[in-house]
């Protein structure tokens, strides 16, 4: 006998901590400008977040995503057997991000138009500090450049089925 997961709505500063599914609606939550302080944390073993297709907004401005800001999504280190999905994230700097997460599995979900800077480049010259270099990542130095999704020492992460366009980085 499976019993269904828990219908909730969305909420800034939401603790998921066991299998819900997530009422499908637009929610306009702005988060916080510090990277630090997610708008929603999971955090747990063995859960499932259905969304549902719900669609979780943040900056209202979407004609400005330079200036979209804040983490959506956190899981939680020392988190195991998380799965989300079915997810409409947009208009964060990072979507969803995890550390030091074991079997993690994000699967069907939009992460679309999210942060991206506006480019020093234009069509008569090239501007070096466009460009990330693979060298410069080792104290998590391209988190100013958003994500939608953000994983850090995620073991068998399974990550399928997904979307992500207009941003500056998919999947770090």
């Amino acid at each position: 006998l499976l019993l269904a997961a828990q219908q909730v709505s969305l909420k800034k500063g939401m603790l998921i901590n066991h299998s819900v599914s997530i009422a499908n609606s637009t929610y306009l939550l702005d988060a916080d400008t510090s990277l630090s302080v997610p708008l929603i944390v999971i955090e747990g073993k063995n859960i499932v977040v259905d969304f549902n297709q719900a669609i979780l907004q943040g900056a209202a401005a979407i004609n400005r995503p330079n200036l979209f800001h804040g983490l959506a999504i956190l899981i939680k280190k020392g988190s195991s057997n998380i799965v989300l999905k079915n997810a409409n994230i947009h208009g964060y700097k990072i979507a969803v991000m995890a550390e030091g997460v074991e079997q993690l599995s994000i699967e069907n979900c939009n992460f679309s138009y999210n942060y991206r800077q506006q480019l020093h480049s234009n069509w008569q010259r090239e501007d070096i500090s466009d460009w990330m270099s693979f060298h410069h990542n080792e104290n998590k130095e391209w988190l100013r450049y958003g994500a939608g999704i953000y994983l850090d020492h995620c073991n068998n992460a399974s990550i399928q089925n997904n979307t992500i366009t207009n941003g500056q980085c998919g999947l770090m």
